[in-house]
């Protein structure tokens, strides 16, 4: 799914809010080309932002809601900042072309698709259950 629907919500507004985000981001995203590299250094600079502040808080909803599925989710969360820190380096490293730009819409479209439909709406059930 690469829109927001609302059964994706978690009923924390601020985990809410940032899923909302991303899913308006991601058109943007997946409509880069290597043309542009300002563009595409932005939109993956907003990745990381986005990484940085939107784990921490939905870890710490996890903990305090004493969620199960924790350490699997907390997992899966390193994995897609490794996959980030990758593409960082190979930003850094060249311009950008075809090879990680496809990568960026890859990680954006596995993130929206996989984590967020399926492993934070798992999450949000627990959630929505604790609150």
């Amino acid at each position: 799914m690469l829109w927001w629907d609302e059964g994706l919500a978690t009923g924390i507004e601020e985990i809410d809010q940032q899923h909302k985000n991303i899913y308006a981001k991601v058109g943007e995203i997946l409509s880069l080309d290597t043309t542009d590299d300002r563009a595409i250094k932005e939109g993956f600079s907003f990745l990381v932002s986005y990484v940085s502040e939107h784990f921490s808080i939905e870890e710490a909803a996890m903990i305090n809601a004493h969620y199960s599925g924790f350490k699997e989710h907390r997992q899966k969360h390193t994995y897609l900042v490794n996959q980030i820190y990758d593409i960082s380096l190979a930003l850094q490293k060249k311009t950008v072309d075809n090879e990680t730009l496809d990568s960026i819409k890859l990680l954006v479209i596995e993130w929206l698709a996989k984590h967020i439909d399926e492993d934070d709406r798992a999450m949000a059930e627990h959630l929505k259950a604790f609150w």
